[in-house]
């Protein structure tokens, strides 16, 4: 099932010598449990902020951040890990497959860092998560041998084999081709269907012919509901 994620009076400020740069200013923002929710706007900087407070890899300067009414603000370095991985499945450019693994290694990651699964759990899990999203074949490839779509859905694959509450998608690694992005988001829609995941994206500009339960644009700092 998914998880509902609020985000209470979040302030986000970055010093730059002198500067102080107000990117995320008193934002309210809430996504209930198994809702697809995107995140628009232009000015990059404060998006990409919002949603690193919202999936729990940032801290916000000011503010309160609550996974299924738990407030996770305060929480240790350990248990905000604690936290992340259990509840988030990312995808994202800055998290590539590494190159020196096979496919089923580099799905098998968010399990092996968890440590609770034995090995043979942990390669099971993996081999499922692969098969759910068309990609079993892939398993005993190295990253370098797959096409761009391939790696699209070997990605999605990490990010549920760990069977997260909440999936985290970034505009900069959707696909620029319009058919792939468009196979993409169809099976990430099924699968969030399906599971019953609470679904959280970023884009520029919102997603032609893709609806979404709730979309919301950042500017100056502020949201604005569409």
């Amino acid at each position: 099932m998914g998880s509902t994620i609020l985000l209470r009076e979040i302030k986000k400020i970055y010093k730059v010598g002198p500067i102080f740069d107000d990117v995320v200013k008193s934002v309210d923002f809430v996504v209930e449990e198994g809702k697809k929710a995107l995140i628009c706007g232009e000015d990059r900087t404060s998006r990409a902020a919002l949603m690193r407070i919202l999936g729990l890899i940032e801290a916000p300067t000011a503010g309160e951040v609550y996974i299924d009414d738990s407030n996770m603000t305060d929480l240790s370095y350990e248990k905000m890990c604690a936290v992340r991985n259990m509840t988030f499945g990312y995808v994202s450019d800055l998290l590539p497959l590494i190159g020196s693994m096979k496919v089923i290694n580099n799905v098998q990651l968010p399990l092996n860092i968890r440590g609770d699964m034995t090995r043979e759990e942990v390669q099971a899990r993996a081999l499922e998560s692969l098969e759910y999203v068309g990609a079993k074949d892939l398993a005993n490839i190295f990253p370098a041998r797959l096409g761009e779509e391939d790696v699209r859905r070997v990605c999605l694959a990490r990010a549920i084999v760990g069977l997260p509450s909440v999936l985290w998608v970034d505009d900069i690694w959707l696909a620029q081709d319009q058919m792939e992005q468009k196979r993409f988001l169809e099976n990430l829609f099924q699968i969030c269907d399906e599971v019953g995941v609470t679904l959280v994206m970023s884009s520029e500009k919102p997603l032609a012919g893709i609806s979404f339960d709730s979309v919301v644009f950042i500017r100056n700092g502020k949201l604005a509901y569409h």
